[in-house]
This record gives C-alpha cells, structure tokens and sequence, in this order.
C-alpha cells in the first residue's frame, strides 16, 4: 500500500492555536461510534499549532483533534471538527484541523502563591481548579499545576463556570483557597493567594506505609504518597523493610498510594476519623514486561506504527506515547514492549489502511523470551 505523509494546523474558530492538542486518524468509511482502537494517534501539535502525520495510507480518511488542556471531567469542549481528506492531497498544503469554539468562550486564570507571614515566593507549590458542586464525583472537572520558580501559575483555558482555586496544605504550610463564582468567558484574573505557616502543636498523627508484593516480600524503594483533606506531602520512600513512616500528620482519614516502575500502582484508605492512622499494607503487584510486534499478515512486514493496547487483570497498557516519537526513534523490527500483570491477556492492534487484529496470550512473570507477533489485514 502506497503511504505518504500530510501536514497542517490545528486552530479554534479565530484562528488561533489552543495548546496540546493530540490528532489522529480514522479510516474514511467508518460507520457509527469510535472505539480507542479506531482512533489512530498520528500527531501531537507544537506550540503554534503545527502538526505532521507521516505514514499514512492513500485514500480517503478522517482527521480531527483532540485538546489536552482542558484538564479532566465532561466540562467545555474537547474535539475538532473532523476533516475528511484523501491523500495524498491533490495540492500540496496546508490542512487545517478547526475546533468548534474560540479562545473567547474561555477564561484565564493566573495568580502567585506567597507566604502569607513573610511573602515568600513559593515554588512547585500545587494549586488546583475544580467544580465544586460536585466533589465526589468521579468524572469531576479538574485542573492542576504548579507554581514556577517566580511562583506563578496560569490556567489558560477555562470554561465559564464556579470554581473553588485551592493550594493544598503541606507539614509546613496551611491550605489556602477561595472561590470563583460566576468566571464569565472573556476573563482574565490574575490572583494573589497567600498561604499562612502550619502552627506548632495541636494533636499530629503518624502513619505507617508497608509496601509489599504479591508474595508479601517487601518492595524497597516505592514511592509513598500520603493523602488528607486538602493536605499534599511530598512522596516517601520505602527503605529496604518497605516500609515508609510519615509523621506530623492532619487528623483522619487518609489514603496511601505506593508507586514502583515494574509494579502496579496500590491505593488503599486508612485511619477511620477520630482514631490514630496506625498501619496501611500496599500490595504492588509485580508486572511482566513483555514486546509485541504488529506485522502485515501478507508480507511478515513489521507495521512500525500500529497501535496495540494489551488488556490484562490490572487494566490496559498502550503505545500511544511510543508511536509518536519520531520515525528514527522507533525500532528496527518495530516492537513495543508493554508491562502488564502475568496472566491471560488479550492483544490488540490497529494500524491506518488495516483491519483491527486481536491475539489472546497468556503471560508469565519472566515474559516471553520471544515477542507476540499479531497479524493485520491490509484493506482492499
């Protein structure tokens, strides 16, 4: 199959570029709903909005964009409108990815965060914007960042809305916020919030974080996060016991959350409101690391782009990052290796101008000395 490759832009309805925004391909006679598989991420646009696909199939497809800097949850708009474009183009050019709203149906938000006692500038602080008429819910709208070296922060697209924009406490600093109610689009509010010294004394907690795996040996080194009620710690690490001790803690409850590259990432509640924290057990299961490679049932041709997802008991590992590193970064044999927990999975793998392919496989903690080859259908 012939390939070649297009370039364009991604703009809102003025013209200009939002940040971040993620394109991908879709086959031009696609009917009904779009699976995560139908959805081939081909592009991610730089600062002015600038993209290049390249290795595409010639024929007719859809292209559409997708913003990352509306942070999480169903609030404001996320995707272009999608262009339907055969390639190659009959003229060389420009194409132009347009998103339905304009950088006017948005507000910015920016502010400083200092010492409330002595107007320190206080850098890599956390602040966070969210919707608060609904706190618990799961699909939240959500944004978060950090102040910079002059401590600073910006939100740049925010949809009109009320807002709570919070710092979360630390062992040394009080949390601090206040709400946004009514940020109309069009504003641009730059906000002080000033953050008062936690004061000595008053009853503090300590709290115990054992990390192990699934066979109950300790996993030296996890990271620890410790989480409280508008409380942000800096993350532990567990010493060659797994275990990592936080003291100075708010009243409870809490949650732990143990991290480790080649383990699955545990979360678990602890310490019931009025009574000490004591002792949270982390199960970080261990992961396999195992590489597919995605080829051309016709030829054995490696499909050096194709996208495979690997559904196992833990969730689903994908490639996305990986295939949009630039052509010299990708393999010979274009394999990917994905870590997932040992057990039954189900390989799946989808590539422009290929049918989808899926492979079930069982998996050991070693891996698989050899890699999983799943074949794809060419598209006549």
């Amino acid at each position: 199959m012939d390939r070649a490759s297009v370039w364009g832009r991604v703009v809102d309805a003025d013209g200009d570029p939002p940040p971040r925004s993620l394109v991908y391909w879709l086959a031009g006679d696609h009917r009904g709903p779009a699976l995560p598989l139908d959805l081939h991420p081909v592009a991610r646009t730089d600062p002015a909005g600038n993209f290049c696909a390249v290795d595409l199939p010639h024929g007719e497809c859809l292209l559409a964009a997708d913003c990352e800097a509306f942070g999480s949850g169903a609030r404001g708009a996320r995707s272009s409108e999608a262009l339907r474009v055969v390639i190659p183009p009959e003229e060389a050019g420009e194409l132009l990815l347009r998103y339905p709203f304009s950088r006017k149906q948005f507000a910015r938000v920016r502010g400083f965060v200092r010492g409330k006692d002595d107007l320190r500038v206080l850098r890599g602080h956390k602040v966070v914007l969210v919707d608060p008429a609904t706190p618990n819910a799961g699909e939240k709208f959500r944004m978060e960042t950090r102040t910079d070296r002059e401590g600073d922060f910006e939100f740049p697209w925010v949809p009109p809305g009320n807002y709570a924009l919070g710092v979360p406490g630390t062992l040394g600093r009080m949390d601090a916020g206040f709400l946004l109610n009514g940020l109309p689009a069009g504003a641009e509010p730059r906000l002080g919030i000033q953050v008062a010294r936690r004061p000595p004394g008053g009853t503090r907690h300590a709290a115990v974080a054992r990390c192990v795996d699934e066979t109950g040996a300790p996993v030296p080194g996890a990271e620890v996060s410790i989480l409280a009620t508008n409380f942000h710690l800096p993350p532990l690490l567990a010493g060659e016991d797994g275990v990592a001790r936080q003291g100075d803690l708010p009243v409870p409850p809490y949650a732990a959350v143990g991290r480790k590259p080649g383990h699955l990432e545990a979360g678990q509640p602890f310490g019931a409101p009025g009574e000490g924290p004591g002792e949270v057990r982390l199960v970080l299961r261990r992961l396999a690391t195992v590489r597919v490679v995605a080829v051309d049932g016709g030829t054995g041709e490696p499909l050096r782009r194709a996208r495979v997802a690997i559904e196992h008991e833990g969730g689903v590992a994908e490639n996305i990052e990986e295939i949009l590193r630039p052509p010299a970064a990708v393999t010979p044999d274009g394999g990917f290796e994905l870590a997932v927990l040992p057990g039954r999975v189900t390989i799946r793998a989808a590539y422009p101008g290929y049918g989808k392919a899926e492979l079930p496989a069982e998996v050991s903690l070693d891996g698989s000395p050899d890699p999983f080859v799943i074949a794809l259908t060419e598209r006549r």
